[in-house]
């Protein structure tokens, strides 16, 4: 009767000792989600704010470049025929042509 009891008793206490573990098991899971969550939103927010940041700072285009790009608008007509001009002449320019071409990629630059 005694060896009855106790069979009886270790296998209760160990059914309650594995409830336990599992109870424990699972609130630690769900913990440890919440905080990788939260790690999550916060390591992807700060990167966000980063890359904004470096986006803001890299994409100040220079005064230079935006007067350029608004003259290039005006003379877009004039650039294309010079391009034509070009193709027909295979590339053969004159020095006052390439003197210029040098002068406005030295401004550019």
């Amino acid at each position: 009767l005694t060896t009855i009891i106790d069979t009886k008793a270790n296998e209760i206490a160990e059914s309650k000792v594995e409830e336990a573990l599992v109870s424990e098991k699972e609130k630690l899971v769900e913990e440890f989600e919440e905080k990788f969550e939260d790690y999550k939103e916060d390591v992807t927010s700060k990167f966000s704010n980063f890359v904004d940041g470096i986006l803001e700072e890299e994409m100040v285009i220079p005064e230079k470049i935006v007067r350029y790009a608004r003259l290039g608008e005006l003379y877009e007509d004039l650039i294309d025929q010079f391009k034509v001009r070009l193709a027909i002449d295979e590339g053969l320019l004159d020095a006052e042509v390439k003197g210029m071409l040098g002068e406005a990629k030295e401004e550019i630059q």
